[in-house]
């Protein structure tokens, strides 16, 4: 059989057919500036966090999917998402990275995850799952109002600077509830 029949047998690089089925069946929004800040967030939270690289991937997934329960309805989104997202995510992610995705996001920025006890098995340590939670939980906090505004993330001296966010009111209100897994500032500049 000659090449140009062949089947491939890989997907291309950064594409999940499970991941894209949630995305054409549920989301109605673009994510990608979401996503931009969980990666850029992560980076520079990287010396107060300590998380694995590893944890940046399912991060990233959890920033694409967080919303896909938003139709189902508004009010608990994030727990119709953590649904979906358990029974539906299945192709190439382990039982515990599944988990963690559907966790990062049904947790919703808040410190207590009880609700998901029956997982812990399959989760990290809690701080880990906080950490990854107030992550998304920032990012989509900045997307609120933040529509074609460039950001930027730098961390000194224990205050997280967000560059460029200086007059978005509606975002510094939503993260004023959400639960930091240490004690650090945030500053808007």
């Amino acid at each position: 059989m000659s090449d140009f029949l062949r089947p491939s047998l890989k997907f291309p690089q950064n594409f999940n057919p499970s991941v894209k089925s949630l995305q054409d069946r549920f989301i109605l929004t673009d994510n990608k500036a979401v996503t931009r800040y969980v990666k850029e967030i992560f980076l520079s939270l990287s010396k107060i966090h300590k998380l694995k690289e590893e944890y940046l991937d399912v991060l990233i997934v959890a920033s694409k999917l967080y919303n896909i329960g938003q139709d189902i309805g508004f009010y608990g989104d994030h727990k119709n998402s953590a649904y979906i997202i358990l029974n539906g995510l299945n192709f190439g992610f382990s039982h515990e990275q599944k988990t963690l995705i559907a966790i990062i996001i049904g947790t919703n920025g808040k410190k207590i995850i009880y609700e998901f006890e029956q997982y812990k098995n399959l989760l990290p340590k809690p701080e880990c799952v906080r950490w990854l939670s107030f992550i998304l939980a920032l990012a989509k906090a900045l997307d609120v109002n933040c529509v074609g505004t460039k950001l930027g993330f730098e961390f000194v001296g224990h205050t997280l600077k967000i560059h460029g966010a200086k007059n978005l009111t509606m975002a510094k209100e939503e993260i004023k509830k959400i639960a930091k897994p240490e004690i650090f500032a945030i500053s808007f500049i």
